[in-house]
């Protein structure tokens, strides 16, 4: 220990990873859809809200919140979950290498996963 830091990977790119890996079945199959993200507080509705309504602006700019903030704990968090459907995507397509900690994502897995991915969304 000393030499790295340890921290759970979260952001825009483990959403897109979590989608594509589940549109292939990787990750959470049972999921009908992959969700879009809630909207923010920015949106038209509630900036006329805020104007017309402060009350019922700051009510449902709190719900917003709430729901933006649950939705990146739960799509983008590189979490055990999505390690394992890296895990299988790269056993699935032989990108397992002596010393590959678990859930590497490298270029080579990248560009299987993008291969992939778009072949099924062409058809």
């Amino acid at each position: 220990l000393g030499y790295r830091s340890f921290s759970r990977v979260e952001g825009a790119d483990v959403i897109e990873l979590k989608r594509m890996l589940h549109a292939l079945g990787y990750w959470q199959p049972a999921l009908a859809a992959f969700p879009s993200a809630p909207a923010g507080v920015n949106t038209p509705r509630l900036q006329e809200l805020r104007k017309t309504n402060p009350a019922a602006f700051e009510k449902a700019a709190t719900e917003a919140r709430q729901a933006s903030a649950a939705y990146t704990r739960e799509y983008a968090t590189f979490d055990d979950e999505a390690i394992a459907a890296v895990d299988k995507f790269r056993a699935d397509k032989t990108l397992n290498y002596q010393g590959n900690p678990p859930g590497l994502v490298d270029a080579r897995f990248v560009e299987a996963l993008r291969a992939a991915y778009f072949a099924k969304t062409k058809r």
